[in-house]
């Protein structure tokens, strides 16, 4: 397969992927289901997923981000040249703190004035980031192909699904005016960054191991609410397909 046809599925794959996941920003307020009895069925299995993708496909990258660090790193990156990981945990700790923030305040913020409430603009900020960062890493597929893509779609749909159910039912009128759309905008920003960036810089590959800490509070999360609000068997049913058909694709594209 020449350059131009792999470039060309990349981009294109990608794209209609990126629109997969924009769909579930935009609709999430139409999902029923999840407000139905079986919806700690499908947040449980939005986490599981969640974490599935961090372990079997994430933090392996992060691997080879740490390798690619350590080189490359001048001076003024001096102690995270060795030690990238550690943006993963500063990145854990703040969406841990987000959520705190969002969970000391009322169940509901019907607040209209969107720009006056801090724990929306902080909502905003945080999760623009978290959706750019997840346009980009769909463009960084080794192997891109119908079946990665469509691996790719299902689990971070699913994922985004858990997501945005609960900045929805946290924040109905922010979310619907403004949140959803910033979010899908970020979304094509990552993308965008990912099909025009022919070599991943220093401050992507550092905001890459950022956010992979955010994805796993946020899985865990959706999985540790109170108490009769999440279905284990769901939950370790996913992470164990979603973890064998992450390694599954893994191994044929190495093949």
């Amino acid at each position: 397969m020449n350059l131009d046809m792999i470039s060309d599925v990349s981009v294109w794959g990608s794209l209609l992927v990126i629109c997969a996941l924009s769909s579930v920003h935009l609709t999430i307020h139409h999902w029923r289901f999840l407000n139905g009895p079986a919806a700690t069925h499908w947040l449980s299995i939005s986490a599981g997923t969640a974490l599935a993708y961090v372990f079997a496909y994430l933090m392996p990258k992060l691997a080879i981000i740490q390798d690619k660090l350590a080189p490359t790193a001048d001076a003024s990156v001096g102690f995270l040249r060795q030690h990238a990981y550690l943006l993963a945990l500063a990145g854990l700790l703040t969406y841990f703190g987000l959520s705190r923030i969002t969970a000391a305040g009322p169940s509901q913020v019907t607040d209209e004035r969107v720009f006056h409430n801090r724990v929306v603009l902080l909502q905003l900020i945080g999760y623009c980031l978290y959706s750019a960062q997840l346009g980009y890493l769909v463009t960084e597929l080794s192997q891109p192909g119908f079946a990665s893509y469509t691996l790719v779609t299902v689990i971070l749909c699913l994922h985004l699904m858990g997501i945005n159910h609960h900045l929805h039912h946290t924040f109905p009128v922010a979310y619907l005016g403004l949140l959803r759309y910033a979010y899908t905008a970020a979304l094509f920003c990552g993308w965008l960054a990912g099909v025009m960036t022919a070599n991943v810089g220093l401050f992507i590959m550092l905001t890459t191991t950022f956010v992979a800490g955010g994805i796993i509070i946020t899985a865990l999360r959706e999985e540790l609410p109170k108490e009769g609000e999440s279905h284990s068997i769901a939950f370790y049913v996913s992470v164990v397909l979603s973890t064998a058909a992450i390694l599954t694709a893994q191994s044929l594209q190495q093949s």
